[in-house]
C-alpha cells in the first residue's frame, strides 16, 4: 500500500517527522540526586548500544503501518571486554532488536485472557535458523516472555496488542483509487491504439452458412484480438473490389473516441487522493495543488498534523517509560519508586512559507 504515491507521500511525512526527533533522559527537577545521576547513566546507555538510538527509533516507526511493533530487549554487562564504552559493570542495553511482524506466529495469554504472557516467533524463513533449534518449543516456535520485549501499539483499544494500522481508515479509498487509476490507464491505452473496425459483406458473418463456412469471421476476430493485445505488428488484407459497386468488399479502419466521458475520472481520482491525505491528517500536502489554499489554512492544518504526530511520539515514549526504564532499573536492582523519563525534544516552530 505504501507503494501508492499518495500513501507514500503521507508515510514520508510520518517517517521524517518522528525520526528527526532527538531523545534524552531527564529526571524531575525535584527528584533526588541519585535519580538525576541515574538519568545520566541511562542516557549514556542510549548511546552505548550496538546500533544507534536514531536507528532504533527508525525501526519502531513501521508499527504505525502494521498496528504494532515488537522489539526484544537484549541486555549485557557494561564492560569494555563486552564491547561497551564503559566499564562500570552495570546492566545496559546491547540492542533493542526488532522482531518483524511477519514472524510473529502466536500471542500467548493467561487462562482468563486478560494478560499477555509472551509471543511466539517463527524463524522458518530466517537465515541460519538452525542456530536457534535449542530455543524452540514443541510447536517449533521461539517464545519471547512479555517482560523481554517492548510492544508498541498504534491506537490500541480493549487490550488488543495488535492495535490498529493507520491505513485502516483509508483502505476503501485506496482500493477505489487503485482500481480507478488502473481503469484510467486501460482507457488511455485503448484511446492510443484506437478501436479496430472491419467492414465485410454480411454473408461472411453468417457462421457456417457463409461462403467460406465461417473461416473469414474467425480470421477477422483474430485480427481484432491481435490488435487489442498488441501481438499484431501489421495486417495482411485482400484487395477485393466489388465488380458492381467498385468499392472494396473488405475495409479496415481505426475508430477514435470523439465524445467526452460521462464521469470526470481525473476529478474522482483527485477526490480519493485528498480523502486519503485527510484521513492521515497530512492534507496540508495538497494545498496549492489546485491553485487554492491560504496561509491561515496551511497554518491550521500544520498545527493539526503536529498534534497527530505528537500523539504518536507519546505512544512511543509511554512504552519506553513504562517498560524499558523499569526493565533497566530492575535489572540493576534499583528502587523503582522514583524513575526519570525518556524525553523527546519539542517541535520547533515551522517556517510555513518555506514549508
Amino acid at each position: 500500500i505504501r507503494a501508492n504515491p499518495t500513501v507514500g507521500a503521507a508515510w514520508n511525512v510520518y517517517n521524517f517527522w518522528i525520526s528527526r526527533k532527538k531523545w534524552c533522559v531527564e529526571a524531575d527537577e525535584n527528584a533526588s540526586e541519585i535519580t538525576k545521576e541515574r538519568a545520566e547513566i541511562i542516557e549514556s546507555m542510549m548511546h552505548d548500544m550496538q546500533d544507534s538510538w536514531a536507528n532504533f527509533i527508525q525501526s519502531v516507526i513501521p508499527y504505525l503501518e502494521y498496528g504494532y511493533g515488537i522489539h526484544e530487549i537484549v541486555p549485557y554487562r557494561r564492560l569494555k571486554r563486552n564491547g561497551s564504552k564503559h566499564n562500570d559493570g552495570l546492566v545496559g542495553i546491547k540492542k533493542l532488536a526488532i522482531r518483524n511482524q511477519d514472524t510473529i506466529a502466536k500471542w500467548n495469554f493467561s487462562e482468563d485472557g486478560r494478560n499477555l504472557l509472551s509471543v511466539s516467533q517463527s524463524i522458518a524463513n530466517v537465515e541460519n535458523s538452525f542456530r536457534y533449534q535449542a530455543l524452540k518449543d514443541k510447536d517449533g516456535l521461539i517464545p519471547i516472555p512479555r517482560e523481554k520485549f517492548l510492544l508498541f501499539t498504534a491506537s490500541g483499544s480493549a487490550g488488543n496488542p495488535q492495535g490498529n494500522s493507520i491505513y485502516k481508515n483509508i483502505y476503501l479509498a485506496f482500493r477505489q483509487l487503485t482500481m480507478l487509476q488502473e481503469q484510467e490507464l486501460l482507457t488511455v491505452a485503448k484511446e492510443a491504439k484506437g478501436l479496430m473496425k472491419i467492414e465485410v459483406p454480411a454473408q461472411y458473418l453468417q457462421g457456417a452458412d457463409s461462403p467460406d463456412g465461417g473461416a473469414a469471421a474467425t480470421a477477422f476476430k483474430s485480427i481484432i484480438d491481435g490488435h487489442n493485445d498488441g501481438t499484431n505488428s501489421g495486417l495482411l488484407v485482400p484487395q477485393d473490389i466489388d465488380p458492381e459497386s467498385k468499392v472494396p468488399r473488405f475495409n479496415y479502419s481505426l475508430m477514435e473516441s470523439k465524445g467526452t466521458p460521462a464521469v470526470d475520472v481525473e476529478a474522482v481520482i483527485k477526490r480519493l487522493q485528498k480523502d486519503i491525505l485527510v484521513a492521515l491528517s497530512v492534507d496540508v500536502l495538497a494545498l496549492g495543488t489546485d491553485g487554492s489554499g491560504s496561509f491561515a489554512l496551511a497554518e491550521s492544518k500544520t498545527s493539526i498534523l503536529a498534534l497527530v504526530l505528537d500523539s504518536r511520539l507519546k505512544e512511543i515514549k509511554e512504552v519506553l517509560d513504562r517498560h524499558l526504564m523499569k526493565y533497566i532499573y530492575e535489572m540493576n536492582g534499583w528502587d523503582t519508586s522514583e524513575m526519570p523519563e525518556f524525553v523527546y525534544e519539542d517541535e520547533e516552530d515551522i517556517d510555513l512559507e518555506v514549508f
